[in-house]
């Protein structure tokens, strides 16, 4: 079955401590959510370590996401070649959350892609 994208809705209102307006709050919403915040998490990190540690300037146009996730990948360093490329297993998985209306395999790589993003902000805490 479809997901009921409304279900977002109510998942940010709940967040923000407001009545919940649309549907109740399914689990697959909650996991969806958790997916793409975990990426965030672990994306915004990885990219204000390169732009305030590294001092690597970014390209005025371009996928930020790409470019970060290729930053750490092609470095030397086997720590970061492990967050680039976590970094865009977990990207992958969060555009599935975020843009497919059936994500089957949701229920099973949850844990997984948690546990990489809790690796990755570990990992950028020992570079």
């Amino acid at each position: 079955m479809s997901f009921d994208w409304a279900e977002y809705l109510s998942v940010a209102e709940d967040l923000c401590g407001l009545p919940v307006s649309g549907p109740p709050i399914g689990r697959e919403a909650q996991q969806r959510a958790s997916v793409s915040r975990a990426y965030y998490a672990a994306f915004i990190l990885a990219r204000n370590h390169l732009r305030d540690v590294d001092l690597i300037q970014f390209p005025p146009r371009g996928n930020a996401h790409q470019f970060v996730a290729a930053q750490f990948m092609n470095h030397p360093d086997p720590v970061r070649r492990s967050i680039g490329a976590d970094l865009r297993r977990l990207r992958r998985a969060r555009n599935q959350c975020d843009y497919d209306d059936i994500a089957s395999a949701l229920p099973h790589f949850i844990p997984t892609m948690l546990v990489l993003s809790a690796g990755i902000i570990a990992g950028l805490a020992r570079i």
